[in-house]
């Protein structure tokens, strides 16, 4: 089923839930990681659930468990932890009210986790329905990624 999300007078506008399976968020937080976007500048450091350790989510770990239909036959940590419940990722980000100028960019800290990821998520469907668009019909791209990523961030797009 392809789900469009244009704005139109004659159209309804109905409030629903979606479902996301956790490797589609893997995916996208991968993506995110591999286009190495500007203002995001490393992982700070990481909290893990009680009971588990960093091995459970590295290769062959009891965490890193792809789909059958995934092309790669393990994931990396950092993608994993963000989408456990009870874990996180402190990232360093631009603070785009701050920064004047990237050559001496202002850094802050944010936590990227479960309920970080679904407020960002909400945001991005309300703001930017076409990039929600593609990112539920695993369409988008380098641009779908970033809203995605700022979405959660910053809960609005500050940079293109």
């Amino acid at each position: 089923m392809r789900v469009k999300f244009q704005k139109t007078e004659t159209n309804f506008c109905v409030k629903t839930e979606v479902f996301f399976d956790k490797e589609r968020i893997q995916d996208e937080i991968s993506g995110f990681y591999n286009y190495s976007f500007y203002w995001f500048g490393w992982i700070k450091s990481r909290k893990i659930a009680e009971g588990l350790t960093i091995e459970d989510f590295r290769k062959g770990g009891k965490m890193n468990n792809p789909p059958k239909s995934s092309l790669r036959n393990y994931d990396s940590w950092r993608n994993i932890l963000p989408v456990t419940e009870g874990c996180s990722l402190t990232l360093s980000v631009i603070d785009p009210g701050k920064t004047k100028t990237m050559i001496d960019p202002t850094w802050i800290d944010f936590v990227l986790d479960r309920e970080a990821i679904k407020k960002g998520i909400q945001i991005m469907a309300e703001k930017y329905p076409y990039q929600f668009e593609n990112f539920i019909n695993d369409t988008g791209d380098i641009y779908t990624t970033s809203v995605f990523m700022q979405s959660i961030v910053y809960g609005q797009e500050h940079f293109e």
